[in-house]
């Protein structure tokens, strides 16, 4: 039987070999950095389970994305992606997502709108980074200020985000991205996937219907604590 770290081993496998690992999902040629990673599948923590939390953002901000840790975590992607799988290498690049992505996004929380408030959602929920999985709609980075749409929606149509949540079935998604590109994404994915879909304002934090984040934040990680 296949153990969750399987299933997450299975889809990064299938983000990092399609195509170049310096192109996106809409084959742009754009690169600011060329010897760096630009597709990143997210991270599964090492105390996730189904029923679990899963954080997604849009893209990650090219200014700020490349701590120590996930340069570190580029050079074992590159390595493992470069030579067929083996249990030892699976380890160690899962080893190397969880060591790049939890000290990272103390510091990303620190600087950023997005990873602020998703430390201020695992506070309301009762859990920490360890305990949930986190991905972006656009798998690759892009320069602050660049219009991030065009990723978010090459990258849904190649890496649908209802797919991973039917893999890994977290009972709660927290989506990073109220715009056009996602508009349909909360009740899709709701009634498709059973779990509970909360879309926010990356960068004002508010909902949909225009709640400001110490609102709809609370309300929504009761229902996450209530639903069995």
């Amino acid at each position: 039987m296949r153990t969750l770290d399987d299933v997450w081993l299975a889809y990064a496998r299938r983000v990092l070999e399609a195509g170049a690992l310096s192109q996106c999902c809409d084959q742009s040629p754009r690169n600011d950095a060329i010897d760096r990673v630009r597709r990143w599948p997210g991270y599964l923590g090492s105390r996730y389970h189904s029923g679990g939390v899963l954080l997604v953002g849009a893209i990650h901000n090219a200014d700020r994305l490349f701590t120590p840790e996930i340069l570190a975590l580029g050079d074992e992607v590159k390595k493992w992606v470069g030579a067929p799988r083996t249990p030892e290498s699976d380890r160690r690049y899962l080893a190397s997502v969880r060591a790049g992505y939890t000290a990272s996004a103390r510091l990303w929380a620190l600087n950023g709108n997005v990873w602020k408030r998703f430390d201020k959602l695992l506070a309301y929920l009762g859990i920490d980074m360890e305990q949930v999985a986190f991905t972006n709609l656009a798998k690759c980075f892009c320069p602050v200020g660049e219009n991030d749409t065009r990723f978010v929606k090459a990258c849904l149509a190649r890496y649908p985000l209802g797919e991973l949540i039917k893999d890994i079935q977290p009972k709660a998604v927290f989506i990073a991205k109220n715009a056009q590109a996602t508009n349909r994404l909360e009740g899709e994915l709701g009634t498709k996937t059973g779990a509970l879909i909360f879309r926010f304002n990356n960068r004002t934090g508010q909902s949909p219907d225009g709640r400001s984040f110490r609102e709809w934040a609370p309300e929504a990680a009761r229902a996450y604590r209530s639903r069995a």
